[in-house]
């Protein structure tokens, strides 16, 4: 009976590289995974420069290839050290984290072999610890696969919810599944109906929002009679952010206080007059400036404006 023996030297490539990067990569990417595991098995310390010669390949191909191997999670560079790695080191890090035992949101699934089993899966847990800049937690893993499984986000979709929250410096990933459930309940689900959802958010809440920091209350949320006063100055009375900014000094000055009703009375009335440059409103305030008599001014009216507000926001 023969007896089979390996006398030669070999390199460890993971079943996982086979199954799971062999169909995506290019030759090219192929040829300097392989070059750098057979330098990393021998412990080599080699330049980009040196590798691409010896490949007979541009430096910049090799350089490449290196970040596509990262973007894949299989490559992980340290202080000037390259380690590759069996399997992208998020399910590696999931892995260990696994509690034994202990009932987990997807208790019935193994959220592991679902993401490496999945290009979409693995690329998403990728770029998403990307975005965050920091590698992801169990707990975090299993709400990406519970958005991606259950509420039906698709990978692409997914990254753009992120992308939403993290531009509004939410990087939690409990403020990431409200904002998930939010729109899962009122239909926004495919990347295109999100991106439909933040482009109207923005054009809704970039001026208002930027009237609101003028005003000095950006740190709070605008009640719903502050939102449709501001709404109505820039939709009905077509007055732009400079001119509330105005009427907003103008309001300081004349009542110490942020005053809505106030501003209302002067925005409506450059709005009546036809008014609707700064210079044309400063100038109007200075022909009535020099009719002020008995302590009323170009904006006074007669009305109690702190019962008014009162009144407002009760209403």
């Amino acid at each position: 009976m023969p007896r089979f023996v390996m006398n030669m030297d070999y390199i460890p490539v993971s079943a996982y590289f086979i199954e799971n990067c062999l169909k995506d990569a290019s030759g090219i990417f192929l040829k300097v995974y392989l070059f750098g595991l057979n330098l990393a098995v021998k412990g080599a310390s080699v330049d980009t420069a040196e590798i691409a010669s010896e490949l007979e390949i541009l430096e910049s191909d090799v350089i490449q290839a290196i970040v596509f191997w990262k973007n894949k999670g299989l490559i992980v560079e340290a202080d000037g050290v390259v380690e590759f790695c069996p399997k992208p080191a998020f399910m590696e890090q999931m892995a260990v984290e696994q509690p034994v035992g202990e009932s987990v949101r997807h208790s019935t699934e193994n959220v592991v072999a679902k993401i490496s089993n999945d290009q979409n899966l693995s690329e998403l847990m990728m770029l998403t610890q990307e975005l965050l800049a920091k590698p992801l937690s169990q707990t975090e893993m299993e709400t990406l696969y519970w958005f991606y499984d259950e509420l039906g986000f698709s990978s692409e979709a997914i990254l753009l919810i992120l992308d939403y929250c993290i531009s509004k410096e939410k990087r939690n990933m409990r403020y990431v599944e409200k904002v998930a459930i939010a729109w899962h309940e009122k239909g926004v689900k495919t990347a295109e109906q999100i991106m439909e959802h933040i482009a109207a958010e923005e054009r809704r809440m970039g001026p208002l929002y930027r009237v609101q920091k003028g005003m000095g209350i950006a740190d709070r949320a605008l009640s719903n009679a502050e939102e449709q006063y501001i709404s109505k100055w820039l939709e009905k009375l077509n007055m732009s952010e400079d001119m509330i900014m105005l009427a907003y000094e103008y309001c300081l000055l004349n009542t110490s206080k942020l005053s809505m009703p106030y501003m209302d009375k002067i925005l409506e009335r450059w709005h009546n007059q036809e008014i609707f440059t700064v210079e044309a409103a400063q100038q109007d305030n200075k022909q009535h400036r020099v009719r002020q008599t008995g302590g009323f001014n170009a904006y006074e009216d007669g009305f109690d404006h702190t019962r008014l507000e009162e009144l407002t926001r009760k209403n």
